[in-house]
């Protein structure tokens, strides 16, 4: 049986490598031009190297819509981007949310549609029509189009000219692995992780017509082919998700053995972890050589291990022994340009973070997100500070997971802003240049 999570916030502390980069505030703002002048057109970093301590954060006002502010403490550039109105909520992704050129985001809120942003002006372009079923990527290289399921066929859909091409119909295809195949769907333990960064190879779940599952499938729209087939008519908590590279696949099972598979031939490689109930949260990285990993937490760890050889790192220690306080983890390490990094954001609770105490938010604390070094918790890991979050709002959490750019130069995440209403937006924090 894995022990409950015992543990205290981390703030790592010791000695400290400082970043701090200028920047001109009418353009970095983007509202409207109008420059904020309560960053003093600077934006600091701590880069803190150490051991673990407790840290509270401070209570806040929140921010307006595109305005740029210093975080209290760190005093890095952290700017909000929605303001959803009513009891619209903006949900937490794995995903990159930014486009190709950096002029489009892609948020979901909790009605579970895609709602795409200018992201100079903030203004709202429009629905993209798509929601969670669709699992929406933005293409790598063309800038308007995002890549998504429909049925049995991979589409384009450019969201400004509202435009949809078929980039391939895999019925036939499919349905001579799995002949009672009736639909499919991404996992949903895996959304935002069942496609490949050039998103040719994706992941799917296959149901028959009850909608009782078949098993799982990887199809390559490239070579137009069915590759790894997984047969599961089982009830179990499973899904499939789909390495950066389309190398591997990964069958994550929270009540067993979870396992890495080569994509092409669903061959196993290895069995990497034994879970007894679904990990906090998990995410693929890259390790700083530059091989792909699974990052993944359980009630004690923070790991990271290597999917091609299953070399393991303890990244974070979870447990406490205080027994008052408890940590949690969201993780996203998926695509970045700089290996061995992860986005991550830390939340405590006064009791086991798995309590109706924390789940009510009645004892429930949030903290703050980090880029952190994915070498072991013990050597020369580093660790930089990035930004307060708060999202525990009318009595529940709204889970913050990090997504960082694929340049790893900003890192978004949702918050309250401090609000204590039903408010949930999205946050964009700017890393400084070198700060890495």
């Amino acid at each position: 049986m894995i022990p409950l999570v015992r543990a205290a916030l981390v703030l790592i502390s010791a000695s400290t490598l400082a970043g701090c980069w200028s920047f001109d505030p009418a353009l970095l703002a983007r509202d409207a031009g109008a420059p904020d002048a309560r960053t003093g057109g600077t934006c600091d970093v701590e880069l803190r190297e150490g051991d673990i301590v407790i840290a509270e954060p401070p209570l806040t006002s929140v921010p307006a819509l595109g305005a740029i502010e210093n975080d209290p403490t760190w005093r890095s550039c952290v700017r909000r981007l929605t303001a959803l109105e009513g009891d619209s909520t903006a949900s937490p992704s794995h995903r990159a949310l930014e486009n190709a050129d950096r002029t489009l985001l892609m948020v979901q809120t909790d009605g579970y549609e895609w709602i795409v942003y200018e992201a100079d002006t903030l203004e709202r372009v429009g629905g993209s029509g798509l929601y969670t079923v669709d699992e929406p990527y933005w293409h790598p290289t063309q800038p308007n189009v995002v890549r998504h399921l429909d049925g049995f066929v991979l589409r384009d859909r450019d969201v400004l000219r509202e435009i949809t091409t078929d980039v391939w119909d895999f019925t036939s295809a499919l349905r001579a692995a799995f002949p009672d195949a009736a639909s499919v769907r991404p996992s949903y333990g895996a959304l935002g992780r069942v496609a490949s960064a050039d998103l040719s190879r994706w992941a799917i779940e296959v149901l028959d017509a009850s909608e009782a599952r078949l098993g799982f499938a990887v199809i390559d729209a490239g070579s137009q082919s069915v590759l790894g087939t997984f047969p599961d008519t089982s009830g179990a908590r499973v899904a499939l998700a789909l390495s950066p590279s389309g190398a591997h696949a990964v069958r994550l099972d929270c009540d067993g053995a979870s396992t890495v598979h080569r994509a092409d031939d669903a061959t196993l490689v290895r069995t990497f972890a034994t879970f007894e109930d679904c990990p906090q949260d998990w995410d693929f990285a890259h390790l700083h050589d530059g091989r792909e990993a699974i990052l993944y937490a359980t009630l004690d760890w923070l790991r990271a291990q290597a999917l091609a050889d299953g070399e393991e790192i303890d990244v974070l220690d979870l447990t406490w022994d205080d027994g008052e306080k408890s940590i949690g983890v969201r993780v996203s390490g998926t695509g970045h340009a700089r290996p061995g990094w992860a986005a991550i954001s830390v939340f405590r609770c006064q009791t086991d973070w798995r309590s109706a105490d924390c789940a009510t938010g009645t004892r429930a604390h949030q903290d703050r997100v980090v880029l952190m070094e994915l070498l072991p918790e013990r050597g020369e890991r580093r660790v930089l500070n990035l930004a307060w979050h708060r999202a525990t709002v009318d009595g529940s959490q709204s889970v913050p997971v990090p997504s960082a750019t694929r340049a790893l130069d900003r890192v978004h995440f949702v918050s309250s802003g401090g609000a204590s209403g039903s408010a949930v937006d999205l946050y964009e924090i700017r890393v400084p240049p070198g700060a890495l």
